[in-house]
């Protein structure tokens, strides 16, 4: 890269870092709350629960130093790092699937959503992670392409985090998702405005 080609990517980079860094610690933020509200009964929980929850955790913090690393220029332990995400990407579609199927099986699922609900909510919110997800890999030399798709996967992964920030019970599932939706659609929106001036 030239000088001017190399100055324009540490830029467009650190956005990415930053924003990389809002997303995931609103997620982390959403399950903090809600382990310190004491609604969660830990020894309760099956063992894939808590798989589930641990790879995820994992997934948002290696995301978080996989932008660390590309803003620093460390490729090479960033594709390292990367062959460990795949694996993890895996693991998390499958457990993710698993655990919102057997949420409605055990009566586990949240009480402002009814199974009919919250089955097509949690596949469809796992499917549209992982196709990102995949994509990102796919196009993994296509940097721009790369960190976008990623990036966007990540909002969609954020659905669980903010669910436990939005209020549900007092103002119901449905209404909830919006907010959340909305919620997403304004961290897309900042990627959009960025671009534009990019």
């Amino acid at each position: 890269m030239n000088g001017v080609t190399s100055a324009n990517y540490r830029a467009d980079q650190a956005f990415f870092t930053r924003i990389a860094f809002v997303v995931a610690g609103i997620a982390i933020l959403g399950f903090v709350r809600f382990a310190l509200s004491g609604t969660p009964e830990y020894r309760g929980a099956p063992l894939y629960a808590h798989v589930y929850a641990f790879t995820y955790l994992t997934w948002l913090m290696l995301f978080m130093a996989q932008n660390v690393l590309a803003g620093r220029g460390s490729i090479t332990q960033h594709r390292k790092l990367g062959l460990i995400g795949a694996l993890l990407l895996l693991v998390l579609i499958v457990t993710g699937s698993y655990a919102g199927i057997q949420a409605i099986v055990l009566e586990r699922t949240p009480p402002h959503y009814t199974p009919a609900h919250f089955l097509p909510l949690v596949q469809f919110c796992v499917l549209g992670f992982g196709g990102l997800a995949i994509a990102s890999l796919i196009l993994k030399r296509d940097t721009q392409s790369h960190r976008r798709l990623m990036l966007c996967a990540v909002i969609v992964m954020a659905d669980p985090g903010l669910d436990r920030l939005v209020p549900g019970p007092p103002i119901g599932g449905l209404t909830a998702q919006w907010i959340i939706m909305a919620l997403q659609l304004v961290l897309i929106g900042i990627v959009m405005v960025h671009d534009r001036k990019v």
